[in-house]
């Protein structure tokens, strides 16, 4: 290699930057290991886990500045010391607090915080940073300030080389609010030696021959490599975006909810997505609309391997692909695979519809002159080696792309829902579970409420929330000789959606109140089922609305009230719907005297099965 070319430092060579005193403030204990694999590191597991393979994450102290950027707009570093431009904002608009019992930053609002460490620069390198993949894909807007650098996420050489730069950090929630502490790490730093570091296009292409760097999956889910690199003009590789998500059951982004519960920055693995996420579903031959302002996650549609002896970058920024930022945490270390994640804001003035394989942005290479002693991967214990599809931050649970894609699918609709303690004022006992018969009178009222007061609501987002219940039609259809039908629920399950009623039998036909049944909803909600899941052969009485069930043991019961129906008919009944994979009448002294039906059948079912025979009299 030509000793005139720039190129990235490596582990070994940050460690030699803090053993020769131009990276300061990270610690006492800089003993090292003296011999074994990790022969060189430092002893400290604290100090040598914040340096990576090719940057160091440092760390935030105590104190946290308040900024109110509404007033004074976003502060610029200028050339002196950031702490001489932050004194010159007025006190009232610049609040420091203690952050060592944890503080909680909120969306919307511009913080400052003064970092650990500080660098000593000489002539001819080069410092940049950018906020790690956790930081990213929380989208914080995180940025570095420098002392006697006017630049932002890069700084260069003070013309008195022996000067330590102290460091800054910017930073802006973008979507969550969430509690900080001293000791964390929100941003990466890399040192480049020269102004050249990055490859040029023809060793790019050279570099990807030897060894390609990113390959696509095919329908068998098999890896199959370009025939040639991929190129941007701006001498970088292309990656585009996913948006079929072969490896995430259709899942192909995750888009920011409006959560206001802050999320500890301590707490790994605690926090569900979907509580914070919207799963993107793939739909065929439909593009996704990307709406301005909206904040998400998505994949490349290629999945990358960065070598060794090569360290990466991503283009926040890009024409090629949408306006706006395009990923928030740009660095990729030597030794990373997996697919990229890309945190996402589009800042088009209109909607952007979005289409599988769309250019992006471009991720550019640089050489380094060694090849690290540690790479990115489970040994140094990175958090998202061999990622696949949208992954989240590593303080949520390991996101669940197969549940999401069936949830998604059979919740993707708007049903009737109404407030829990309404409902309960139309049963006796406004505490009972159970069923309860109902007057002709308190019939009235309650078929009109939810026909006409009651409101709708996405069945994803309420499936969850007990304080709203989905009314549920529940027809209980008598036949001749005391008999009622009785089916069981299908064993394939993508024919039916719900797991939790997966292979049950029932006693009861209906389904959720959609947006798209006519006025009177209950009515033709009730007719519409009836006419999709059976098939009877003869005159059937008009459905009688007898009472109310309330259940509260289970998940499925609970966000759920039953409204219950008789009819009878002297004909056949046979099932119609793939949901249900048999039925037929059966003698209710049958159901009543079968010593399983309490593991056969659904909750509602077993409730209902001792008031059968009164039923049908009735």
């Amino acid at each position: 290699m030509d000793e005139d070319r720039g190129y990235s430092l490596v582990s070994q060579q940050i460690r030699s930057k803090i053993l020769n005193g131009e990276i300061l403030n990270v610690g006492t204990n800089l003993g090292r290991v003296d011999e074994g694999p990790r022969k060189g590191w430092f002893k400290d597991e604290g100090l040598e886990g914040r340096i990576q393979p090719a940057s160091i994450d440092p760390i935030v102290g105590n104190e946290i500045y308040v900024l109110d950027t509404e007033t004074q707009g976003l502060l610029s570093p200028d050339t002196e010391e950031i702490y001489r431009t932050l004194l010159r904002i007025p006190k009232r608009q610049r609040q420091k607090f203690d952050i060592t019992n944890g503080y909680e930053i909120k969306n919307r609002y511009t913080y400052l915080l003064p970092l650990e460490e500080k660098v000593i620069l000489h002539q001819g390198e080069v410092m940049k940073s950018s906020p790690k993949s956790t930081s990213g894909r929380l989208f914080f807007n995180a940025r570095m300030f420098t002392d006697y650098n006017p630049t932002m996420d890069e700084a260069h050489a003070h013309p008195n080389s022996n000067t330590a730069l102290r460091l800054w950090l910017l930073l802006q929630p973008l979507s969550f609010n969430a509690i900080v502490y001293p000791g964390l790490s929100f941003n990466q730093l890399r040192f480049f030696q020269g102004y050249d570091s990055q490859l040029s296009t023809g060793e790019l292409i050279s570099e990807f021959k030897k060894d390609p760097f990113i390959n696509y999956r095919n329908a068998d889910k098999q890896f199959t490599a370009p025939e040639s690199c991929p190129l941007l003009a701006d001498g970088g590789l292309r990656v585009n975006l996913d948006l079929h998500g072969e490896a995430t059951e259709g899942v192909v982004g995750l888009r920011t909810r409006n959560n206001p519960i802050p999320i500890d920055l301590k707490k790994i693995k605690h926090y569900n997505a979907e509580d914070y996420f919207e799963p993107l579903v793939a739909k065929p031959d439909t593009p996704f609309v990307m709406r301005n302002g909206d904040h998400a996650l998505f994949a490349s549609q290629g999945v990358l391997r960065v070598p060794a002896h090569l360290s990466a970058e991503v283009e926040s920024f890009s024409n090629v692909g949408i306006m706006g930022p395009l990923d928030l945490a740009g660095f990729i270390d030597p030794g990373f695979r997996g697919d990229l994640v890309f945190e996402i804001r589009s800042d088009e003035v209109t909607n952007m519809r979005l289409r599988d394989g769309k250019p992006l942005t471009s991720i550019k290479f640089y050489r380094t002159n060694e090849t690290p002693d540690k790479v990115y991967g489970g040994e140094i214990g990175s958090n998202y080696q061999g990622q696949i599809g949208p992954k989240t931050a590593k303080q949520f649970k390991e996101f669940d792309f197969t549940a999401a894609a069936k949830n998604y699918r059979k919740l993707d609709r708007i049903v009737l829902v109404e407030d829990l303690d309404k409902l309960r004022k139309f049963r006796r006992n406004e505490g009972s579970e159970g069923f309860e018969p109902i007057d002709s009178r308190a019939q009235e009222r309650l078929l009109n409420m939810l026909n006409n007061e009651s409101f709708w609501q996405s069945r994803y987002d309420c499936e969850d929330d007990e304080s709203l219940l989905q009314p549920i039609p529940y027809v209980l259809l008598f036949g001749p000789d005391e008999s009622v039908f009785s089916y069981v629920r299908a064993k394939n399950i993508k024919d039916y959606g719900d797991s939790r009623l997966f292979g049950k039998h029932s006693i009861g036909v209906g389904g959720h109140v959609n947006k798209t049944d006519k006025h009177p909803y209950i009515r033709s909600s009730m007719m519409r089922e009836l006419d999709e899941e059976v098939e009877i052969d003869g005159p059937l009485s008009e459905p009688k609305l007898v009472g109310t069930l309330l259940a509260r043991n289970t998940a499925v019961d609970r966000v759920h009230f039953g409204l219950i129906y008789t009819a009878h008919t002297e004909g056949a009944i046979k099932r119609k719907d793939l949901a249900l994979e048999s039925g037929r009448l059966m003698k209710i002294s049958e159901i009543e005297d079968d010593p399983l039906h309490q593991k056969k059948y659904e909750t509602w079912s077993n409730i209902m099965i001792p008031h059968l025979s009164m039923l049908y009299k009735h």
